[in-house]
């Protein structure tokens, strides 16, 4: 923290000005996020148990699965990596789906067929073009999207046209690298990669012509169960009870708001009523031995009705996610740590990070997108076109608000469009989560007679001042304290989710709970609300 700062002013470098300077130096291919470098200490849980012989004899229930993992890790560290090199087995899959005009000056596009390339790349498990699928539950539609390209930084339409920036260079370097390999000149291998950045522009301008669609997406794939040795079953409950809290205030809120009319609230409440919210310590063995069986040919096979979204919880994920098609909300047991939870913590520390982020999650399902899945998941649009139009009236507020915010170090604006869904769940799940706090403070302090009797010192930090109510509000800011570098921000500018400076800033700025915790001089003045 620095406490220098004004928290009303920039609560962002209140809650995160230290931040910087006190995480442990670590090789990151990308932005650094607080509650992302959870990722790091997760891959040292996996190291330790795939170290250890003897913990097949902690977890017996899943020794068969440790075994094979330890097994692969093994090989997998003695294998011995060499340079990529062109290969003739490589020139012989670039003839099968259509040969390579760059190399093969013999190439002719009269005999080129696109569907002949597509199918042969498909079962390689490779994207072309265009990515599509069919969504495995009702109403299993198809959609179509863009793929990655392989690049390893993704594409914008500002920095494609940028060559300066990382972005474009990188990606040109490595495109160039594959290139020469195949004894490409100079000269040839400048004008194959001009006509290339040509052509993603063409198609980045198309996709950028379309409104930003929302996929859902399943995971198919989980190697390893070390939920019994890191995951304490207390937890489990806490978590639980917190989400029922939660989501207990999600009903009070369906029912104040202005925005709804009689029949899409009553719609609404049925799919509050309906949500599931799936254990985050057990995952089904059957399942997952069958998913082990079934690993070889997963491109050319899609899961059957077997694939529930409870099999979608990756353990050793820093995730939480809302599924629309089954109206459950997901919590991976990566995510039960510092930053966002620690069982000791004081419960109000709890409710303003894992509460915030359960709250977030929750209001996905009320959502423009949310709006489109009944409370089965069934493709049904349930609002009314009053409510829609009135929905939309007070979401035109935050498209404002975050609009309002330039990222100077690429001179940009914040999309406020692009992240309308993201920010809207985020105030959301911030104003669930701080009601839920407050219910169980008051409940807490009629019991004992005061709201300090009640917590006592497990309501406050060591070395810090701060109200429950002041540390509430820290705890969210500090999830998404971040560190980014220029290319960062590029990359970021196509995210659903606002950069985290602007995601704080932007958060606190439209919470009357924050201004009153902190005694703004704005806190009566107009915040963008939906919840």
């Amino acid at each position: 923290m620095n406490l220098t700062v004004n928290p009303c002013e920039d609560f962002y470098e209140y809650a995160c000005g230290n931040w910087k300077n006190t995480i442990p130096e670590r090789h990151s291919e990308s932005k650094r996020v607080n509650v992302l470098d959870i990722g790091f200490k997760l891959n040292k849980i996996i190291e330790i148990i795939l170290q250890k012989k003897a913990i097949v004899q902690l977890v017996p229930e899943y020794a068969e699965e440790l075994k094979l993992a330890r097994k692969f890790y093994e090989n997998c560290r003695q294998t011995q990596l060499y340079p990529m090199r062109k290969t003739s087995k490589h020139l012989e899959i670039l003839q099968k789906i259509g040969g390579f005009p760059a190399w093969d000056d013999k190439w002719n596009a009269a005999q080129f067929n696109w569907l002949t390339m597509s199918s042969h790349m498909s079962e390689f498990g490779i994207e072309t073009l265009i990515k599509e699928d069919i969504f495995s539950e009702y109403p299993f539609m198809p959609y179509f999207l863009m793929p990655s390209f392989g690049f390893d930084i993704k594409l914008s339409y500002d920095n494609l046209h940028n060559k300066s920036s990382m972005a474009y260079l990188t990606n040109r370097q490595r495109m160039y690298e594959i290139l020469i390999l195949y004894g490409i000149g100079a000269n040839k291998i400048e004008m194959v990669l001009e006509e290339i950045f040509d052509f993603l522009a063409e198609i980045l301008m198309v996709v950028n012509g379309f409104k930003e669609d929302e996929y859902s997406c399943e995971k198919l794939s989980e190697t390893l169960k070390p939920f019994e040795l890191f995951f304490n079953r207390q937890t489990a409950k806490d978590v639980k009870r917190m989400a029922i809290r939660i989501q207990k205030e999600l009903r009070q809120s369906l029912l104040e708001a202005t925005w709804m009319d009689a029949k899409t609230r009553k719609a609404a409440l049925l799919k509050e009523s309906s949500m599931k919210l799936y254990e985050v310590n057990r995952i089904n063995l059957l399942l997952f031995e069958n998913h082990i069986r079934r690993l070889h040919g997963l491109y050319s096979e899609q899961f059957n009705n077997q694939t529930k979204p409870l099999q979608m919880m990756l353990g050793m994920e820093v995730n939480a996610f809302y599924y629309p098609l089954d109206n459950s909300l997901h919590i991976a047991a990566g995510v039960l740590q510092p930053p966002t939870y620690h069982p000791v913590w004081p419960i109000s520390l709890k409710y303003g990070t894992l509460g915030y982020i359960l709250g977030h999650e929750f209001s996905h399902g009320f959502d423009v997108q949310g709006a489109n899945y009944d409370y089965t998941g069934r493709n049904s649009y349930w609002w009314s076109e009053e409510a829609s139009q009135q929905f939309e009236a007070q979401a035109q507020c935050f498209v404002q608000s975050y609009g309002n915010y330039c990222v100077p170090e690429i001179n940009r604006r914040i999309n406020g469009l692009l992240t309308l869904n993201e920010n809207i769940a985020d105030a959301g799940g911030l104003n669930l989560a701080f009601r839920a706090y407050r219910r169980l403070a008051n409940e807490q302090s009629k019991k004992v007679g005061s709201p300090r009797q009640a917590h006592g010192k497990q309501e406050t930090m060591p070395g810090l001042n701060l109200t429950a109510e002041q540390l509430f509000f820290v705890g969210a800011a500090q999830i998404w304290c971040s560190s980014y570098r220029e290319m960062d921000y590029w990359q970021e500018l196509t995210n659903t989710h606002t950069i985290e400076k602007y995601r704080v800033l932007g958060l606190m700025t439209n919470s009357r709970d924050f201004a009153n915790t902190y005694n703004c001089p704005n806190k009566n003045g107009d915040k963008c609300e939906v919840w």
